[in-house]
């Protein structure tokens, strides 16, 4: 952020392609190996198969969020482009600069954030 309270744009940008980089290698790593032929191989008891269907579940639901993240990425990204990066996609305040620092990718404030949190 630079001293008048608004987002750097450009040091927000090489965040989020550094940030989306990585999410995309943990998401295909994810993905790979929850795909992986050995998950469909007989497994010796019904345990060792109840264990390694839970396995894979969770790899694919660590690949969701990584793919969950990715669109939150590319969302902000698109928000730089068209100059809203910064403000409150709910109320259009200034999100502060703290949280935009610790979320790059946040396009709501706290005001609203917990707003949204409370009614789900």
């Amino acid at each position: 952020m630079s001293a008048d309270d608004t987002p750097d744009l450009a040091e927000a940008r090489k965040r989020l392609e550094a940030e989306r980089v990585q999410l995309a290698d943990q998401e295909a790593r994810l993905r790979a190996e929850a795909d992986d032929e050995e998950w469909r191989s007989p497994k010796p008891d019904e345990a060792d198969q109840g264990a390694a269907a839970v396995e894979r579940e969770r790899l694919k639901s660590l690949a969701e969020q990584a793919r969950e993240g990715l669109l939150r990425i590319d969302n902000a990204l698109k928000r730089i482009d068209d100059g809203t990066y910064g403000r409150c996609s709910s109320c259009g305040k200034a999100i502060p600069a703290a949280r935009l620092e610790a979320r790059p990718d946040a396009e709501l404030c706290m005001e609203c954030a917990s707003s949204t949190r409370r009614v789900s």
